[in-house]
């Protein structure tokens, strides 16, 4: 639920698309309420108390749980559909450089959501998207065996 609330997707969309009734998602609301993710308005709007370019507690449960499932099942698929893009790009980089591409994953990031939030298009015509951005030093196990 704090999923789709932090998607910004209405209380009518959710009962509309889940199998939840419009009172099991208001109880789900209030507790969200409670813990100040959202602000429960008039209407049974919501109104977001959390930045929606934050990041999940590093090594916290939820970003565990991405690690373990999310992930996998994306990362999984083969990326040849017409919709699809995948790209792995790597190389030997200084500090400074390093922090570069960590500020331009930083921008894009925060561009990729700007549009997802600006996107009012009909809900008839929506279809669930992710991406991922990631930067890390790393180097392939594979390559072990062929250091000195």
């Amino acid at each position: 639920m704090t999923w789709l609330v932090i998607n910004r997707t209405p209380l009518e969309d959710i009962v509309h698309s889940y199998q939840f009734s419009e009172r099991e998602v208001l109880r789900f609301f209030y507790k969200l309420d409670q813990m100040k993710v959202i602000e429960l308005q008039p209407g049974n709007r919501v109104r977001l108390l959390v930045s929606r370019h934050f990041s999940w507690r590093a090594g916290g449960p939820v970003q565990r749980y991405i690690h373990q499932k999310l992930l996998r099942e994306f990362i999984g698929g083969q990326f040849v559909g017409p919709c699809e893009e995948f790209f792995f790009h790597g190389g030997e980089v200084s500090e400074a450089a390093q922090k570069e591409l960590q500020a331009a994953l930083r921008n894009t990031s925060r561009q990729c959501a700007e549009i997802i939030e600006r996107d009012r298009g009909p809900r008839e015509n929506r279809r669930g998207v992710a991406f991922v951005l990631a930067l890390r030093p790393w180097k392939y196990t594979g390559f072990g065996q062929f250091e000195r």
